[in-house]
C-alpha cells in the first residue's frame, strides 16, 4: 500500500515550524509511465527490422544461386553498435518531484547502444547504462526535516551522511538521434533503472535501494571514429515508499562524454 506523506520545513539550522514547509507529491509514477510509453514501440520496430533483414538475406541467396554458385555471406549483426562513457555534475538538487534540496550529485556513466531503427537522418537506439553516482550534502550543519505524519515526532534531525556512493543498472532506455551520421546530431533520451548506495539516500530514514528515472537532450559532434557528446539530463531518485520516509531527490546534471561506434 502506497503511503502518502507531506514534507514540511526542510533544511534549516533551527528547528522549523510546519507553517514554513512545503508539500511532497507522488513523484515516482510520471517518469516511469513516460518510459513505458517510449518502450511500447520497440517490438514493432524490431519486428519490421527483422522482416527487412530476412528479405535482404533471401535476395542475397537468390543472387548467389543465379551467379553460378558464388557465396556471399550476409554481414553479421553486432549485439551492441556503440559504447559510451560520460561524466556529469549537478550543483544543487531541485524540487520537481523530490523535496530534498542542498545536495550535490556527481554521475559517471558507461552506456551500451543497440540500433533498432535507422534512416538517413534519424536513428533510434536501445540503451543499457551502468551509472556510478555520488550524492553529497552542500553543508555539514545540522538540518531538520518535518513530516507531520511521522510516527514519533513531526520534526526529525537529519543525520544522513555527508557523502554516499551508489552503483546501479539502467536497463530500459531509448535514445533518438536526429541528423546525418557524418555531421552534428541532436539527441533526446529517457531511461529507468535501480541504484544501490552505501547509505540511506537522500535522508537518514530513507533507504539505500532507490529507483531512478532520467530524461534529457544534447548534441553529438563528429570525431574520427567517435563522437563527442554534450548534454543535460534530469535524474530522479525514489525508494517507491519502501522505507519509512520517501522524500525523493532530483538532480539537474550537465555532462560530457565520448561514444565509439
Amino acid at each position: 500500500m502506497v503511503r502518502e506523506r507531506c514534507a514540511e520545513g526542510y533544511l534549516s539550522s533551527d528547528r522549523p515550524t510546519l507553517e514554513s514547509s512545503y508539500c511532497c507529491m507522488n513523484h515516482t509514477r510520471a517518469p516511469l509511465l513516460v518510459l513505458l510509453a517510449l518502450c511500447s514501440a520497440v517490438p514493432a520496430w524490431s519486428q519490421q527490422d527483422a522482416r527487412t533483414s530476412a528479405d535482404t538475406s533471401d535476395t542475397a541467396s537468390i543472387g548467389s544461386a543465379s551467379g553460378g554458385g558464388g557465396s556471399s555471406a550476409a554481414p553479421e549483426r553486432r549485439l551492441w553498435d556503440g559504447i559510451a562513457i560520460s561524466a556529469g555534475y549537478s550543483w544543487n538538487s531541485t524540487t520537481q518531484w523530490g523535496i530534498i534540496q542542498n545536495r550535490h550529485v556527481s554521475v559517471f556513466d558507461a552506456r551500451l547502444e543497440s540500433e533498432i531503427r535507422a534512416t538517413t537522418n534519424l536513428s533510434i537506439v536501445q540503451t543499457v547504462e551502468f551509472p556510478l553516482m555520488v550524492v553529497s550534502r552542500t553543508s555539514e550543519q545540522v538540518t531538520w526535516a518535518c513530516w507531520p505524519h511521522y510516527p514519533s515526532s513531526p520534526c526529525i534531525r537529519d543525520s544522513s551522511s555527508t557523502r554516499e556512493v551508489g552503483i546501479g543498472i539502467v536497463p530500459v532506455g531509448l535514445r533518438m538521434y536526429v541528423g546525418p551520421r557524418s555531421g552534428t546530431r541532436m539527441f533526446v533520451h529517457g531511461a529507468g533503472g535501480v541504484m544501490a548506495f552505501s547509505g540511506n539516500v537522500p535522508v537518514s530514514d530513507a533507504r539505500r535501494f532507490n529507483f531512478t528515472a532520467l530524461a534529457g537532450f544534447g548534441l553529438e559532434f563528429p570525431l574520427p571514429g567517435r563522437g563527442l557528446t554534450v548534454g543535460y539530463k534530469f535524474i530522479h531518485l525514489s525508494n517507491g515508499d519502501t522505507a519509512p520516509l520517501n522524500p525523493g531527490l532530483d538532480a539537474n546534471v550537465f555532462y560530457v562524454g565520448i561514444v565509439r561506434r
